[in-house]
């Protein structure tokens, strides 16, 4: 029996070298919109994916935040968010979000960089106590001013 636990070692071993080889440290900066109230003016870059995750909780709520995001352009990424626990003592998920940020303008001396979020919920996508009729749209306009 030694033997091939000794040879699963080196399986292990030999496929962890060899990800690792296709796997870069990361050197980007890392823009995160944690799934809550605010935005950033950040955007991902195009074919990245990133995921967010977090717990919001309150004395009688307790809510897991979770977003995936994708680049599509440097400028433009699509998102996925999908919120679950328990709120008001109702539990199950949310409705499942489907979102897009748009850059709009980088820094440029006094002006502020500027990024557009929208967001559909979509009702039947929720469990029963959380869902609600037709969809919901959420926009909002994120701003980042220098600060001297």
């Amino acid at each position: 029996m030694a033997p091939f636990k000794s040879a699963g070692r080196y399986r292990i071993t030999a496929f962890a070298i060899l990800v690792g080889g296709f796997i870069s440290a990361q050197t980007d900066t890392i823009h995160s919109d944690r799934p809550d109230r605010t935005h950033g003016t950040g955007t991902l870059k195009k074919k990245s994916f990133q995921i967010e995750n977090g717990v919001t909780f309150g004395s009688e709520d307790l809510m897991n935040n979770f977003m995936l995001r994708h680049g599509l352009t440097d400028n433009t990424e699509i998102r996925l968010l999908i919120d679950a626990g328990k709120e008001e003592g109702v539990k199950g998920i949310m409705p499942i979000t489907l979102g897009l940020k748009q850059r709009i303008a980088e820094e440029n001396g006094p002006l502020p960089a500027v990024a557009f979020v929208g967001s559909l919920m979509i009702q039947p996508l929720a469990t029963k106590d959380f869902r609600d009729t037709g969809v919901d749209f959420y926009a909002a306009v994120g701003f980042r001013p220098r600060v001297v």
